[in-house]
């Protein structure tokens, strides 16, 4: 039975573009072993839609149950309750290119006539219905919660909320690849001439365009209604990579690698993509405090020379919980890491001075407008000064 303080765990994911830019820009064009192939992250809890439309909004707040497999999570298995009038649209402007992974369910692949379900098996790329997604994202349409209300309904009527919910939309142009294998021996087979434009070659990746997204919501990520506990053995014991836990406290982030040399690079990696998640959550939330500054907080924040400016004063506010790391399949020796880190809410207007003092010294950002983002940063709700 679903607690009614467990519902209250939705409020802050409901509240946050938590995948605005999750694993944002993480296609790499060098850093590759020559023979070595390419797959970009999966982006956490995101679903490729099976039909793209402008108005989604009459699906958000539906409900998936219990039983319902994570390759089988589309709208079509979310189902409507008493309890989704305590969700109402808001729509957000956003922007950014990304080159991620989404999961495609059975349905949805079996429409875009991937592999993995015409009979391919195996525990490779594509095997458990991830596509690649290269998009130029305009609109996140997410869902408000009456939280009281909900929590209410939930507790009169328990089979009416299930476990997971449809949170957001996404919004943008862009196009949909399925994985082929790698570069050399695709050529070899000769295939490439056949499939001609639809083909791309990235990092001795092969890929076919199965689909384009023309300024349409093409894919929505879920959100969890039940809170998990919050020591570092439970939050570790779960399927922490794919489904994050959740906490009132504050923001759990997973930053993935991409393939590297060592296990010590793929780490080094890992938290990078973490505390980039943690810069773009920071300036969101400067964002919703109408900070002003000279240009947009996202693309201020959230570039490689800001992040690695600003990544030792967020290593002393952020913490690593769990990590995964393990050899990639190739003819070469390649390593990929996971790592689970956690930023509390109080610690926001603390780490937006520390950041802004980092970017200035490095001559990042000028002057007024790191004077702006600390003056801003006491504005954010929820978090304590310095």
């Amino acid at each position: 039975m679903l607690k009614p303080s467990s519902v209250r765990a939705i409020l802050f994911g409901a509240i946050l573009l938590t995948a605005l830019a999750c694993s944002g820009g993480r296609a790499r064009e060098g850093g590759f072993a020559p023979m070595s192939t390419w797959v970009p992250p999966l982006k956490q809890s995101v679903y490729l839609r099976a039909i793209q439309d402008r108005d989604p909004s009459g699906n958000l707040g539906r409900f998936f149950a219990a039983d319902v497999k994570a390759s089988e999570i589309d709208e079509s298995n979310a189902s409507a309750s008493r309890c989704s009038k305590h969700f109402t649209p808001e729509i957000v402007e956003a922007s950014g290119s990304f080159d991620e992974s989404f999961t495609a369910s059975t349905s949805v692949g079996g429409s875009l006539s991937l592999p993995v379900y015409g009979g391919k098996v195996g525990g490779g790329y594509g095997s458990n219905g991830e596509v690649r997604v290269r998009y130029q994202l305009k609109k996140v349409m997410r869902a408000k919660v009456d939280t009281d209300g909900l929590e209410k309904c939930c507790a009169a009527d328990p089979k009416a909320c299930g476990v997971k919910y449809i949170a957001e939309f996404y919004l943008g142009d862009g196009e949909v690849y399925q994985f082929l294998g790698d570069q050399a021996s695709v050529k070899a087979s000769g295939a490439h001439a056949e499939i001609g434009g639809d083909l791309e070659f990235k990092n001795g990746t092969a890929w076919k365009r199965v689909n384009k997204i023309d300024n349409a919501y093409f894919a929505f990520k879920t959100g969890k209604m039940a809170m998990g506990g919050d020591s570092t053995a439970e939050v570790c014991s779960g399927d922490w990579v794919n489904a994050p836990p959740q906490s009132l406290d504050g923001q759990y982030f997973v930053g993935q690698s991409a393939p590297a040399g060592s296990k010590q690079a793929a780490r080094d990696d890992a938290l990078l993509n973490a505390r980039t998640q943690t810069m773009q959550f920071i300036a969101t939330k400067l964002s919703d405090a109408r900070v002003k500054v000279s240009r947009d907080l996202d693309k201020m924040l959230t570039t490689g020379a800001a992040v690695a400016a600003a990544s030792e004063g967020l290593a002393k506010l952020t913490k690593d919980r769990c990590w995964k790391v393990g050899e990639v399949a190739g003819p070469t020796t390649r390593y990929e890491a996971n790592v689970l880190v956690f930023f509390p809410n109080t610690e926001i207007a603390a780490a937006a001075k520390a950041v802004a003092g980092s970017l200035k010294a490095a001559g990042v950002i000028t002057g007024p407008d790191a004077d702006a983002i600390k003056a801003g940063a006491a504005k954010v709700p929820g978090s304590r000064g310095m």
